[in-house]
């Protein structure tokens, strides 16, 4: 149990990098456009 509990928490936590890093790569996009 406990090692789906933590692949769980690691998903949802790549999940939150994963959203993070696309935010930054579209805010760069959009200032090279500039």
């Amino acid at each position: 149990m406990n090692q789906y509990s933590t692949s769980g928490m690691s998903l949802d936590r790549l999940k939150r990098i994963d959203s993070f890093i696309q935010e930054k790569y579209l805010n760069i996009i959009d200032l090279l456009e500039l």
